[in-house]
């Protein structure tokens, strides 16, 4: 989800800014500044929306018996993820 958020953010900024200078000039440019700033922009959406999912899972740890088995690996595997 955050990798989606971050390549959306930047191809939108990129093309605001083709939009702005025009494609000859923007051509010429480097776009690493770009690159930085929508990454300092959406770091703190990405990190609240990976929180939120972190405390959905919650409830899956607190399993006990067969469905913690079953749905713990799960809860790891996204949680780490």
């Amino acid at each position: 989800d955050g990798a989606v958020v971050m390549v959306e953010g930047i191809f939108v900024a990129m093309d605001h800014m083709a939009k702005e200078l025009g494609m000859e000039k923007y051509n010429r440019l480097i776009k690493l500044g770009v690159f930085k700033q929508v990454s300092i922009e959406k770091a703190k959406a990405i990190f609240f929306s990976k929180l939120i999912i972190i405390t959905c899972l919650l409830p899956i740890f607190a399993f006990q018996k067969v469905e913690g088995k079953m749905f713990s690996p799960l809860a790891y595997t996204l949680g780490f993820a």
